[in-house]
């Protein structure tokens, strides 16, 4: 067995914030290796991304045979011989770290997403960081508007495979289809779960323009939730109440945000202004609603987000072309976006505040992220 003493690793943090500074490791005394460096680096990656201001750690990177073992006071985590192993080690053992100090890591979140290639766009997933990045659909069509359950196990979104825009539930596990029976309509789009496991999407189910309705898991029982004169789609559920959405809808002209009980009662608009909006994601306590913006035409889409409490609106991205799609992280601290500011559409990350925008995909045409537990 070869052990690496990584020695005490302090790591000073900035608090979050618009004008907070990057991570400053202290000290990187220790032997000079690699995967010391590697796990460094991934540990503190992990920590900043968490919020945590000011952390002291004290592990050891221990080699044997094919296994690698990194052990603080209280954690001990195993990776593959390599640095990418090393890397896997280092942010299970931050996420232990931060898990005893109640804190939720971005550790083991995932992002669904959709990219075009081949003339086709399909369903794809990737670890928090933008790595492992993998195709989960391959219709060779349009596929879109991806939705996950709340407890993980299914994936519902709509595709062009067969014809007419259609509805589709895929068991994340396996890969399989589930039975869905899609109401006869020319469009079925944009779903969402909610709490019970029910569906909520838009739908011509009764001809003329989508409008919301609600349908059990396999899509029988449908029951319309709106009927006005106008397109209304993108659904999101309260996460934290479960009875009530935000939506899109063009019922006072150009399309902007609106809330609503699941019973139709209490609609409120959001957006006030002018222009058009769409895209809205509840964050995961319930308390705030991001959204894509174009607040007078001529201007690009940027990401704003609602204060339910307070009502406050703030701007979170600046110029650049087309911020749209937010998602937001299961810590409710970072939002997840599609931009085209480096000249075609990628995801991108950010906090919560706007602060520490990063790409994570470069190639290809990768937009409506969806950030998953």
């Amino acid at each position: 067995m070869k052990r690496i003493l990584l020695g005490a690793i302090p790591f000073v943090v900035a608090a979050a914030g618009r004008n907070a500074g990057p991570a400053v490791n202290v000290t990187a005394f220790g032997a000079a290796s690699a995967w010391a460096n590697t796990v460094r680096t991934a540990m503190a990656q992990m920590l900043e991304e968490a919020g945590a201001e000011r952390v002291f750690v004290e592990a050891e990177l221990s080699v044997s045979g094919n296994q690698l073992r990194l052990a603080d006071s209280s954690a001990c985590c195993f990776g593959p011989l390599s640095e990418e192993g090393a890397r896997r080690a280092a942010q299970q053992c931050a996420a232990a770290i931060l898990v005893r100090h109640g804190m939720r890591p971005l550790w083991g979140t995932r992002i669904f997403y959709t990219s075009v290639r081949n003339r086709s766009k399909e369903i794809w997933v990737m670890d928090w960081d933008g790595r492992n990045q993998r195709q989960l659909t391959a219709y060779d069509s349009v596929t879109s508007f991806v939705a996950v359950s709340p407890d993980n196990s299914k994936l519902a979104y709509t595709t062009l495979a067969r014809g007419n825009s259609s509805l589709a539930i895929m068991a994340t596990d396996t890969g399989r289809l589930l039975p869905f029976y899609n109401p006869v309509a020319s469009v079925n789009a944009a779903p969402e779960f909610l709490p019970d496991g029910r569906l909520v999407f838009a739908s011509t189910a009764h001809g003329g323009l989508l409008n919301l309705y609600i349908a059990n898991s396999d899509g029988s029982g449908l029951r319309r939730l709106t009927n006005v004169r106008a397109v209304e789609t993108e659904p999101k559920v309260n996460p934290r109440t479960g009875s009530e959405i935000v939506f899109t809808s063009g019922r006072s002209g150009a399309a902007q945000i609106y809330r609503m009980n699941l019973d139709g009662t209490g609609l409120t608009r959001i957006t006030t202004g002018g222009g058009e909006a769409g895209n809205p994601a509840w964050s995961p306590q319930g308390d705030r609603i991001a959204f894509s913006w174009k607040q007078t035409y001529g201007t690009g889409f940027q990401i704003f987000v609602y204060n339910t409490e307070t009502r406050k609106l703030t701007q979170l991205t600046q110029g650049g072309r087309r911020n749209e799609n937010p998602t937001w992280a299961p810590d409710g601290r970072h939002i997840a976006f599609s931009s085209a500011r480096s000249g075609s559409t990628q995801i991108w990350t950010m906090l919560a505040d706007g602060s520490r925008q990063r790409q994570l995909t470069f190639e290809h045409r990768n937009e409506n992220p969806v950030w998953s537990h």
